[in-house]
């Protein structure tokens, strides 16, 4: 398999990651990949891992915005806040202890216009299903750092602040595709 690799020049950490959902491998790097050589020393494990890796600027902030799409509309918005001391949401560690940060549900008609009109946005060039839309807001303004297709949805979590509107939208959106026959089509 041939590698394409593109340099660029990012001032400051880079996160890359390799696969997807609880398989995937990310890596911090800060400042000591500056040449094509180190870089592919340290990608080419990654690249055992996933024919794809997907590298973004490191943007450290408070808590990340989850906006749950269905159908393209508004299921759901919380903000997911990193675990304690750490720049994710969750930490896991070696011993299978899993750390996480605190879920704070937004009522969805009171998420910040442009969190939800960028997220409307990245779920659209992928489908018309259910997808959870990670955004941080930057100060050059809000960035999606991915797209789940697969979003958690837990009583007492992402259900606190709309909750059973949630299910009851659920329920129609899958009613309404069983009467009419629809499919949902990835794009």
């Amino acid at each position: 398999m041939t590698r394409k690799l593109v340099l660029f020049d990012i001032d400051g950490t880079i996160l890359l990651t390799a696969g997807a959902g609880r398989r995937a491998l990310v890596a911090a790097l800060a400042g000591e990949v500056d040449d094509a050589s180190a870089f592919e020393a340290v990608t080419g494990e990654m690249f055992k891992r996933s024919p794809l890796l997907i590298v973004q600027e490191f943007t450290p902030t408070e808590f990340d915005w989850r906006i749950t799409v269905l159908d393209g509309k508004v299921l759901f918005a919380c903000r997911y806040f990193m675990a304690g001391r750490h720049w994710q949401i969750q930490q896991s560690y070696q011993s299978g202890y899993t750390r996480y940060g605190k879920v704070d549900a937004v009522p969805r008609d009171e998420a910040p216009r442009e969190v939800v009109t960028l997220a409307l946005e990245a779920a659209a060039l992928i489908g018309d299903g259910l997808y959870g839309v990670d955004i941080k807001e930057t100060p050059a303004g809000p960035v999606v750092i991915e797209v789940n297709d697969n979003p958690s949805i837990e009583t007492g979590y992402e259900d606190q602040a709309d909750k059973d509107r949630i299910y009851e939208d659920l329920v129609d959106a899958f009613l309404r595709r069983m009467s009419d026959g629809t499919r949902v089509e990835a794009r």
